[in-house]
């Protein structure tokens, strides 16, 4: 018992410093910008500064823009229970510079049923013809049944973790047993139980680790039982956002109401519309990710499904940027190349510390760069930069399963503040007859991967930006046993002819490390050998469309697990290759450049790894579980002399 109350004593204010910290409290200020941000600066202090965000009105209005924008297609967005839009405010200045942006208000003190919210947005849309409808949790559930009406005439439809999924959970059962249990104490217990419950489903884990680092740390430095008044704040600020009366009547009449209505079949009704699905893998609070693959199904064709696997039900809340999928999904005018924008820095910062972190860890990678002077140094500083006003061309040997491309752009974009912009096999974007399907979503893609191709690559160049090339392909990515770190390029020299007509910086990066972090069982050849077995390999590889005409590849993976401890992964740029003075209609000039750059990355690659014999730790297994253990007491340990490259 004495126990249960200390531990209660001295949750309750960490619990008080966690619903009060910056990162959970929703933000309320917005930036002029037209990107949005999730700087912590942006958020308020206490859940009571909800009430910045109460609807004006007691019964349900749109809230359109105050300057004329009849030139820009309508997109209207119905918000989630709480009725204001709040998660995803962040997302609002981008919309309103891309839209003619209008927002569905629905007041806590509204009781109006699943049909008239539905007839008033008809309404609404009878005046806004090919609009682009976005509905997010129960604004998802109200979306699909205003869609399926002839009247709509959607020219698009956006569903953000829709409610459509809210028959498979208990919710329906368990918020109005709860609401009416609480009796005369709503106002005192209520906020505190809805309090925790949001806590619980709504942050992903990473918001979670994050916001709770930053509360503990909070609460060791100010260890104290918090005032009256911030208690009273948090009570206040949940009580006016969604009372509790609000969450009974909008789970029972209208959560349910609207799953009822919105069967499979009528669901289907959407397969004539461009729709695109949204959800995020980490969503707690409902089946977000099944719901999504059950909706594309029912869908079909039109549907364009997106799952972010660290998403949470909170997915507009700075997790994606809602105007560029849009605009991916939908636009026919959309260009990957000179339309592509970056996520957002807090996004930035979340993809690397998600998925780059545990990469580095296991890898220890060593970046190094050489200058005009042929000298090499430890790091990215000799790099040149699309600064100079003329495009950037890298070029590289592909290391084994090409999974290394991450650790290559995010260093840049990290260490170099530019992006350089990958060029894929057209398997990452579904094509080729491949598996990949039209819910595919990638992280090359996320991060500027455009598919290859001789129309990409010259628009890259011409706008003059930075991209990555691997000229040796699949061929280099499934090579055999005894081919690490041989490339296999073809003899066309295409890609000099055109980085000389944009006068072009060539650089070449050397990259080890990759072959010897995996136990190969078998490799292409001899799964292809396999009875049965290799000739279905075989005629799947044949199905997939390469991204050279006329250049037959062998798409087929070996079968390989990678090593508990890796080894070290090493990259090396090389001196740059000027094209300046290069004429790409001189084919002569052209081939003879190729064979320089070819032969500096020949002779880079093998300085490489005969260097890194000299790398106590640059090996896998034990070498690399001391490598991982020294390196996670602090810094770096092991790499290369530079004198030896």
């Amino acid at each position: 018992m004495l126990s249960s109350l200390v531990i209660f004593l001295v949750f309750i204010p960490f619990c008080s410093t966690f619903l009060s910290h910056p990162s959970f409290i929703r933000p309320l200020t917005f930036s002029s910008s037209t990107s949005y941000s999730t700087s912590t600066n942006l958020y308020s202090d206490t859940l009571a500064e909800y009430a910045a965000f109460e609807p004006t009105q007691s019964s349900p209005y749109f809230i359109s823009p105050e300057t004329n924008s009849s030139s820009k297609q309508t997109l209207l967005y119905l918000p989630g229970l709480d009725g204001t839009g709040l998660s995803a405010s962040d997302q609002f200045s981008d919309l309103s510079s891309s839209y003619s942006f209008h927002r569905f208000i629905i007041p806590n003190s509204d009781r109006s049923s699943f049909i008239s919210l539905r007839r008033q947005v008809l309404n609404f849309l009878s005046s806004h013809p090919n609009s682009i409808l976005v509905g997010e949790s129960f604004g998802g559930l109200l979306a699909s049944a205003v869609a399926i009406s002839p009247d709509a005439k959607l020219g698009g439809l956006v569903l953000v973790n829709p409610a459509t999924s809210i028959g498979r959970t208990s919710w329906d059962v368990s918020v109005p047993l709860l609401t009416s249990l609480l009796g005369d104490k709503k106002d005192v217990i209520y906020p505190a139980t809805a309090a925790a419950i949001l806590g619980l489903t709504v942050p992903s884990n990473y918001q979670i680790s994050k916001i709770t680092k930053s509360a503990f740390s909070q609460f060791l430095l100010s260890p104290k039982i918090p005032a009256v008044e911030d208690l009273q704040a948090l009570r206040d600020g949940i009580n006016t956002l969604l009372p509790s009366e609000t969450v009974a009547f909008r789970v029972s009449e209208l959560l349910v109401d609207g799953s009822e209505i919105m069967t499979a079949r009528r669901l289907s009704r959407l397969s004539t519309l461009p729709t695109l699905v949204m959800t995020g893998g980490e969503d707690k609070l409902l089946p977000s990710k099944i719901e999504g693959i059950r909706l594309n199904e029912i869908i079909g064709e039109n549907c364009t499904l997106k799952n972010f696997p660290k998403g949470s039900h909170f997915l507009l809340d700075g997790q994606v940027n809602l105007t560029a999928q849009i605009r991916l999904s939908f636009s026919k005018k959309y260009n990957p190349v000179k339309d592509f924008e970056l996520p957002t820095e807090e996004a930035q910062r979340r993809y690397i510390e998600e998925n780059i972190a545990p990469i580095r860890k296991k890898q220890s990678p060593k970046f190094y760069s050489t200058n005009g002077n042929n000298n090499v140094i430890g790091n990215l500083n000799y790099l040149p930069t699309p600064a100079s006003g003329r495009p950037i061309l890298f070029v590289g040997n592909h290391q084994f399963l090409g999974l290394d491309v991450k650790l290559v752009v995010s260093e840049i974009l990290e260490k170099r503040n530019y992006l350089v912009r990958g060029l894929g096999h057209p398997v990452i974007f579904g094509g080729g007859n491949s598996t990949a399907s039209n819910n595919f979503n990638n992280d090359f893609i996320e991060y500027g991967t455009v598919k290859v191709s001789p129309a990409n690559y010259y628009n890259l160049m011409k706008t003059k930006q930075a991209m990555l090339l691997y000229p040796g392909g699949v061929s280099e990515v499934f090579h055999g046993r005894d081919e690490a770190y041989q490339l296999k390029w073809s003899e066309k020299n295409d890609f000099v002819r055109t980085a000389a007509k944009f006068n072009a910086t060539i650089v070449t990066l050397a990259s080890a490390g990759s072959f010897e972090s995996y136990n190969v069982v078998k490799d292409a050849k001899e799964l292809l050998d396999l009875p049965l077995v290799g000739e279905r390999l075989a005629n799947f590889s044949a199905s997939v469309k390469g991204p050279r005409a006329g250049v037959n590849e062998t798409f087929v993976a070996p079968l390989a697990f990678p090593k508990k401890s890796q080894a070290r992964h090493y990259f090396l740029f090389g001196k740059p290759l000027e094209t300046e003075s290069l004429d790409y209609k001189d084919l002569e000039g052209c081939s003879k450049m190729y064979a320089d750059v070819k032969e500096q990355l020949e002779t880079d690659l093998k300085r490489l790894v005969d260097a890194r014999e000299e790398d106590m730790y640059s090996g896998s297994g034990k070498v690399g579980k001391k490598r991982t253990k020294e390196e996670s007491l602090g810094g770096t340990v092991g790499g290369l002399d530079v004198e030896s490259l």
